[in-house]
């Protein structure tokens, strides 16, 4: 199929008595791609605000101050009818800064949530270190340890910071609260108070 030639002079005479892209389109059989390469190449002239408005713009300054005054994402999206795609590209742009979506420690550890993430973000922070506390080990025979977390009252869902430590597996297996040995201890609640 040979190329299709359109008459742009007589399209810009039709566009300026007022007709829309739609109009154009519908009277003279051309895509939405040939008339953005006829005004990038000059044959054709719209009117600014006519072409400009196809494409919504945000303030992103107006919507990152709503944003830090406490409102959600999706409030955000609702108030200011942001698709969630031109959210995450106005991240992506450094235009906005998206809050951490990490929870605070103490409603992390008010929910149940799993050993191994808890782990990760105390790690991550800073609170714990990637070492055993007792003996101060880090690998054995040049491969990395996994190291335990252990609860020194020996309750496991006792998350204070004060209770936790970091111990390798030779050295977990020798506390008395390793795999719940104290369970059936009557005298536990004494051990608890160290």
């Amino acid at each position: 199929m040979g190329r299709v030639l359109h008459d742009w002079a007589e399209i810009q005479r039709y566009h300026d008595e007022g007709h829309g892209l739609v109009e154009c389109q519908a009277r003279f059989g051309f895509s939405h791609t040939a008339w953005v390469k006829a005004i990038k190449r000059g044959r054709l002239r719209t009117r600014p605000t006519r072409f400009a408005d196809r494409r919504r713009k945000h303030d992103w300054a107006k919507v990152q101050a709503y944003y830090d005054a406490g409102f959600t994402y999706r409030e955000c999206l609702i108030r200011f009818s942001i698709s969630p795609a031109s959210w995450s590209a106005a991240i992506k742009r450094r235009e906005l800064t998206a809050r951490s979506r990490a929870l605070p420690l103490d409603v992390m550890f008010a929910k149940n949530m799993s050993r191994t993430s808890i782990k990760r973000r105390l790690l991550e922070l800073g609170i714990l270190e990637e070492c055993c506390a007792r003996c101060g080990s880090r690998d054995w025979h040049g491969r990395r340890l996994a190291i335990h977390i252990d609860h020194v009252n020996g309750v496991k869902d006792d998350w204070r910071l004060e209770n936790l430590r970091m111990l390798c597996p030779n050295c977990h297996s020798q506390t008395p609260t390793f795999s719940a040995r104290n369970l059936r201890n009557p005298l536990r609640k004494t051990r608890v108070e160290r």
